[in-house]
């Protein structure tokens, strides 16, 4: 597999997405978000999507020239029309507006609508935490033909696999990181699966004869995710179908309705920035001395799985899959797009 460095890989992204059409601050803030998934060994939501991204750019599903605009404003909450552009673009600059409503009303809360796919949920949560707050995302969607999951009990895809992410301060490196879909897996992990050829881990999903499948390809011809947790997962899937829908992003010809939705809360609104990061990391800590089922596995809290990750391919570089790589490579040329080169990416010891 080539492997990059971080910095090279993004220059990539940002080559792509300019050489669409997409204008530069949109096109850099976009490549970060995707190759920062890379590193935090999320590969489902990173440069792996570009290629799929190039094509609903093809087909105007992504306006990749379009800014979010506030339609509807409060001192402390907003909605956000993302115009269909980069959804990663439009939740980032919705969560600075959530914080910043946070740090002058103690919360701050912005409802996006008519959004694209948005990438890795948890890069948003934790730009909340760092800057102080508690941050909360959910993102929901679901309708009449549509999204990769059915009902609890039925049969036909209604639902996405609609995730929930927290972010909260510690005031250390690390704040605690959660999210998570609400299938058993994101639909991106089945993509990485086939792409690697691997089969998938037993109650991940279900085919088009809705029977139990270990084989990525099975998804891709009419299967469906689960619900993790059964009828709970269903419920928390509904939900944030629901509450991503308070930006007003509802489709009649199918009942469909979602969106995204992004909450800050400026802790010192509570109680001293400091005491609250260090009541965190005192708590944590103590979950983690609970003694060790396994000697060599430790016990991790939320977050430190990819801040792990982060500093491992920062240092020795981000692996992508042979097919991926080819993908990208493939989708650039179609469309006249030159990609930068560099001499440190190699592919097993040879050079690039």
């Amino acid at each position: 597999m080539p492997l990059f460095r971080p910095e090279h890989l993004t220059e990539i992204s940002r080559t792509i997405l300019e050489g669409i059409g997409t204008p530069p601050h949109i096109a850099a803030r976009v490549a970060e978000i995707l190759v920062g998934a890379n590193l935090a060994a999320h590969d489902s939501h990173g440069i792996t999507r570009i290629p799929a991204y190039l094509e609903q750019a093809e087909k105007q599903v992504i306006a990749v020239a379009a800014e979010p605009q506030v339609t509807r404003e409060t001192p402390s909450t907003a909605v956000l029309d993302a115009r269909r552009g980069w959804g990663h673009y439009a939740v980032d600059r919705a969560m600075a507006l959530a914080i910043d409503k946070a740090r002058a009303t103690g919360l701050g809360a912005v409802a996006l609508s008519r959004i694209n796919h948005a990438g890795r949920m948890g890069e948003y949560v934790e730009a909340a935490a760092r800057a102080g707050c508690a941050g909360l995302l959910l993102a929901g969607q679901g309708g009449r033909d549509s999204g990769c999951a059915a009902p609890y009990g039925g049969r036909g895809r209604r639902l996405g696999s609609n995730p929930l992410a927290i972010g909260l301060p510690s005031g250390s490196a690390v704040p605690f990181l959660l999210a998570f879909a609400s299938t058993v897996a994101a639909g991106g992990r089945i993509q990485v699966a086939l792409s690697r050829g691997q089969s998938l881990p037993d109650g991940w999903i279900v085919d088009a004869q809705v029977k139990a499948s270990i084989s990525p390809r099975d998804f891709f011809d009419g299967g469906r995710l689960l619900h993790f947790g059964g009828h709970k997962g269903y419920a928390l899937i509904l939900a944030a179908c629901l509450v991503g829908g308070l930006g007003g992003g509802f489709l009649a010809e199918r009942a469909g309705i979602g969106g995204i939705y992004v909450q800050a809360i400026d802790v010192a609104a509570f109680l001293p920035r400091e005491t609250y990061e260090s009541n965190v990391r005192a708590f944590l800590d103590g979950i983690r001395s609970a003694g060790r089922v396994d000697p060599a596995r430790e016990i991790l809290v939320p977050g430190e799985p990819e801040a792990r990750s982060r500093e491992t391919r920062s240092q020795n570089g981000i692996e992508v899959p042979d097919n991926v790589w080819t993908e990208i490579t493939d989708a650039a040329s179609k469309r006249g797009i030159a990609l930068p080169s560099e001499s440190g990416a190699t592919v097993r010891g040879r050079s690039r």
